[in-house]
């Protein structure tokens, strides 16, 4: 499922109000230019938004010569808006890679008002690829450079005294321990607001090992101890890798 029509009555009366006034505003600023997307992002169309959430409008303008990103509030709401050429969009989806994909998740839920088919069907395939996928299964020279920055993490965390480094170096190991087990199971990384459900609906006992790890660093071997044993154990004290230079990966 990439990109759907709009369905009337998916927003409040008063968020759908806003969401048509500025799409609107919008068409009207870009007479000249080919609209072939514009649509509803974000939260509102991807879960159960929270309070805090505002409307997030994606427009994808052809030929578009002044990118431009920003906030309004119509209607006392709060909408947030993207304008983007086309392959703004696509370089952004391939920088954001498949591990952390931002711009590929938005296009990938959203519900759109404005829709050219031709020009927009690679930039949905493309999100398609990316969302719709599992991720592929790590090579064993992957789970050999994990293995190795893991190790050198832990060391580095056990060799510091320096508050503000053991803070920054115990917040990579999370997240350096996030990323290996997501890529294990194959699935790329949810948005933080969305992070810890994914994690907890994956593995309870990976998400309480998560959940105190962030507490502290004191209990953040639990947490290495486990992702390590998901790779197959701990990098032995001497160890070698090698390969073919055009295969290295």
């Amino acid at each position: 499922m990439v990109a759907v029509p709009y369905p009337r009555g998916f927003l409040s009366e008063r968020d759908e109000k806003a969401f048509f006034s500025l799409a609107a505003d919008i068409e009207h600023d870009y007479p000249g230019h080919d609209i072939i997307f514009l649509g509803l992002v974000g939260s509102h169309s991807y879960r159960e938004p929270d309070q805090f959430s505002d409307i997030d409008v994606y427009v994808i303008v052809d030929e578009l010569e002044i990118w431009r990103h920003g906030k309004t509030r119509k209607e006392g709401t709060e909408l947030e808006y993207f304008i983007y050429s086309p392959d703004m969009v696509m370089r952004m989806m391939e920088e954001e890679g498949r591990y952390r994909p931002v711009t590929a998740h938005m296009l990938y839920w959203s519900k759109y008002l404005l829709l050219n088919e031709e020009k927009m069907l690679p930039i949905l395939q493309r999100a398609n690829e990316i969302i719709g996928n599992d991720l592929p299964e790590l090579t064993e020279v992957e789970k050999d450079r994990y293995k190795w920055q893991l190790s050198e993490l832990v060391q580095d965390l056990h060799d510091m005294s320096n508050p503000l480094h053991i803070f920054l170096t115990h917040a990579e190991l999370v997240d350096c321990c996030i990323e290996i087990f997501l890529r294990l199971n194959r699935r790329w990384r949810e948005r933080i607001k969305e992070l810890d459900t994914q994690l907890e609906n994956l593995d309870p006992r990976f998400s309480r090992f998560v959940k105190s790890a962030t507490r502290s660093p004191d209990h953040v071997g639990e947490l290495v101890d486990y992702v390590e044993e998901m790779l197959g154990g701990r990098r032995p004290t001497e160890w070698m890798e090698e390969g073919k230079v055009d295969e290295l990966s």
